[in-house]
C-alpha cells in the first residue's frame, strides 16, 4: 500500500525539522531525501523528492514539488480517500465522471482494473481505456476511460483518479458501489461530503477562498455575465488585487515598526510619509465598496419589481417578459395576493422579476393587506421598479401618486446607504382604449412607455430599455436600449468590468479594513500632535486592516465561515 506525505518549504529545513520529518515519513513508510537547490523558471527554489514505498509494487513512485507560487508551510495530509460522482447527478448522459482523491486513489484504480492491468497505473495525465471489475466478485462493470493525476499537481493537491464511465444509472451505481467495497484495513475510502474535493484543494493551497467562491458561482452560472464574473474570480485576479493591497499594508507596517523599534536611529518623517500611502490605499478600497453592489447583482440577478394598482396589468406584463403564463391573469381585481418571482436570462443578464399584489388603501382583507405589505417590501429591495398604471384611470400624474408609499422602506429598517439608487420606469397600459399616438415619452426624469399588453404592443421597446438599465447596473455602461450600445458594452475589456465584491462577506471585511485605515489616518493627523495616537496603537490599526483583507482570500478565517462556503457545493465537487 502506498502512502504519500508532501511538505512544502521555502528553504532548507533545520536539523530538528529534518529529524521530525524523517520520523514522520518512517511512520508512514515513506523515504525522503534532503532538499537540493534547483532552477525553476529562473527562480531559486527548493525541491523535495518523496518516494512512496509500496507493498505491492517494486518500483517506488517519486513526487517532486517545485511550485514556488504556493505560500503555505505544508500540505494537509488526509488519511482517508474520498470518491463521488462529479458530473450531474440524476441526469442520464453519454458519459459520467467519477472522481477519487486521496492517498489510496491509485490503489482503488488498481483494485477495480482488469487482472492483466492491476499492477500497472496509466501514464499520468494520459487517458487509458480499461475494463472495470468489482474488487470482490470480479464482475465486469463497464469499459471506461481512466486518468491518473499524481499529487500535488492535481485539482485537490492529492493523487486523483477520474473514471469516465457510461452515464447510465446502473453503471454509475455499480462503479460507485465497487469503489466503496475497496475499503479494507489498509485502505480507508469513503463517499465524499459536499464540497470536500474543493475544500481539500483549498487546504492544499491549490485555490484561495475567492477562487473557491468563483468555482461555486461558475457551477451555478446561468447567464453569460455570471459566467464571466465567476471565471474572473476563479482565475485569481481578485486574489492578486487583494494581495497587492496587503503587501502595501505590510510595507507601511514595516516602516511603522522600524520607527517604534529603532526610534533613535530612524527619522520620524519616515512615519509621516506613510500617511499619504495609507490614504491612497484607503481610497482604492473605498472605490470598490462604492460599486452600487454590482457584483452581488450580477451573481444573484438584478431585481425588477412590478408594482401598481389592482388590475393595471402587472401579471400580464410578467407573462410577457417571461414569454409564458407564469402568473394567473384575471379581470377581477386582487387576483395576485403574494409575490410571484420569475428568473430570466435577458441577453446574458440574470434578472429576477417580481409580480406583486395591487397597491390600494381601501381593503379590510387581512390576506390582501399582507400581500400589499410584501409588495412594498419587494419594491424597496428592487434595483429597478416598473410602475404599471391603467391609462383609463388617469394620466401620468395619477400614476405617480403611488410613488410615496412605494419608496417608504418596510418597517423603516432598510439602510439607504447600503442600496444602489433605485431606478423607475412607468408603464401606461391599455392605450388601445384611449386616443394616443405617442408610444413613449419622458416626464420628470422618468421613462414612460405606453403599451397595450393585451395586444403585445410596446413590449419590445420596454424590454430593450429594461435591458439597457440592467446593463448599466451590472456593467456601469451608458443608458440607451439600442443594440449598438449593447455591442459596444460587450466589447469592453472584461478586466475593466468585473467587480471584486460578490458576497456580503467580502463587503463586510473590506468595510472593516477601510475603518481600520481611517482610524490609523485620523489618529496620526490633526492640528495638535500631542493628541496623536501612540505609534504602537496606530500600527495595530494597520495589522487589523491586513487581517481583514487576508480573511477574504482565506489567509485568516474561522472554521464556521469555511463550512458555509464549502456547503454551497454539491457532492462530487
Amino acid at each position: 500500500m502506498a502512502f504519500f506525505f508532501l511538505t512544502r518549504l521555502a528553504s532548507v529545513p533545520s536539523r530538528s525539522s529534518r529529524s521530525s520529518l524523517g520520523a514522520l515519513c518512517k511512520t508512514f513508510s515513506v523515504r525522503w531525501r534532503p532538499f537540493s537547490a534547483c532552477a525553476h523558471n529562473n527562480k531559486s527554489v527548493r525541491k523535495l523528492e518523496i518516494h512512496a514505498v509500496s507493498t505491492k509494487h517494486e518500483t517506488p513512485t517519486t513526487h517532486e514539488y517545485t511550485n514556488p507560487a504556493v505560500n503555505l508551510t505544508q500540505t494537509v495530509f488526509h488519511e482517508d480517500t474520498i470518491f463521488a460522482l462529479s458530473s450531474g447527478a440524476g441526469v442520464t448522459a453519454g458519459v459520467a465522471v467519477i472522481r477519487v482523491s486521496g492517498p489510496h486513489a491509485a490503489d482503488c484504480l488498481l483494485k477495480i482494473s482488469a487482472p492483466s492491468t492491476r499492477q500497472k497505473l496509466p501514464r499520468p495525465r494520459y487517458a487509458a481505456l480499461r475494463k472495470l471489475y468489482h474488487p470482490l466478485s470480479e464482475e465486469l462493470l463497464d469499459e471506461a476511460l481512466v486518468l491518473f493525476f499524481p499529487g500535488p499537481n492535481s485539482f485537490t493537491g492529492e493523487d486523483v483518479v477520474e473514471l469516465q464511465v457510461h452515464g447510465s444509472r446502473a453503471v454509475i451505481s455499480a462503479v460507485v458501489n465497487a469503489l466503496a467495497d475497496c475499503t479494507d484495513p489498509d485502505t480507508m475510502i469513503r463517499p465524499a461530503e459536499r464540497g470536500e474535493f474543493t475544500r481539500r484543494a483549498f487546504e492544499n493551497g491549490r485555490l484561495d477562498l475567492t477562487a473557491v467562491e468563483g468555482l461555486a458561482d461558475l457551477i451555478a452560472a446561468e447567464t453569460a455575465m455570471q459566467r464571466k464574473q465567476a471565471l474572473w474570480h476563479l482565475s485569481g485576479h481578485v486574489k492578486e488585487t487583494l494581495e497587492e493591497w496587503r503587501t502595501e499594508i505590510k510595507t507601511c507596517l514595516a516602516h511603522v515598526e522600524a520607527v517604534i523599534d529603532f526610534g533613535d536611529d530612524v527619522d520620524d518623517q519616515v512615519f509621516e510619509d506613510i500617511i499619504p500611502r495609507v490614504q491612497a490605499l484607503r481610497a482604492q478600497i473605498k472605490a470598490h465598496l462604492d460599486d452600487a453592489h454590482r457584483g452581488e447583482i450580477i451573481r444573484g440577478g438584478a431585481r425588477v419589481a412590478i408594482v401598481g394598482k389592482p388590475n393595471a396589468g402587472k401579471s400580464t406584463l410578467l407573462n410577457a417578459l417571461a414569454k409564458r403564463p407564469a402568473a394567473i391573469v384575471s379581470p377581477h381585481a386582487g387576483t395576485t395576493r403574494d409575490v410571484v418571482e420569475v428568473q430570466l436570462d435577458l441577453n446574458g443578464l440574470a434578472v429576477v422579476v417580481s409580480d406583486t399584489a395591487g397597491l390600494r388603501d381601501s381593503t379590510n382583507d387581512p390576506i390582501e393587506i399582507e400581500g400589499i405589505r410584501r409588495a412594498r417590501e419587494a419594491a424597496a429591495r428592487a434595483d429597478i421598479t416598473v410602475l404599471v398604471h391603467d391609462v383609463t384611470e388617469g394620466d401620468l400624474e395619477t400614476a405617480l401618486q403611488a410613488l410615496p408609499s412605494r419608496l417608504s422602506a418596510c418597517d423603516g429598517t432598510q439602510d439607504p446607504d447600503d442600496r444602489a439608487d433605485q431606478r423607475l420606469v412607468c408603464v401606461l397600459n391599455k392605450v388601445d382604449l384611449v386616443n394616443t399616438s405617442d408610444q413613449s415619452s419622458k416626464d420628470k426624469d422618468i421613462e414612460v412607455f405606453k403599451t397595450s399588453l393585451l395586444r403585445n404592443e410596446g413590449v419590445s421597446e420596454l424590454v430593450d430599455h429594461l435591458e439597457s438599465m440592467i446593463r448599466v447596473v451590472c456593467e456601469g455602461g451608458e443608458t440607451g436600449g439600442s443594440s449598438e450600445n449593447t455591442k459596444n458594452t460587450n466589447t469592453k475589456n472584461t478586466s475593466e468590468l468585473m467587480p471584486i465584491i460578490t458576497r456580503a462577506r467580502h463587503r463586510h471585511h473590506m468595510k472593516n479594513a477601510v475603518a481600520a485605515l481611517d482610524s490609523f489616518v485620523q489618529g496620526r493627523t490633526g492640528a495638535i500632535p500631542s493628541l496623536y495616537l501612540p505609534m504602537d496603537l496606530a500600527a495595530e490599526d494597520l495589522r487589523i486592516a491586513g487581517k481583514e483583507l487576508g480573511a477574504i482570500t482565506g489567509q485568516i478565517d474561522s472554521e464556521e465561515v469555511l463550512d458555509v462556503i464549502f456547503n454551497e457545493f454539491c457532492i462530487g465537487k
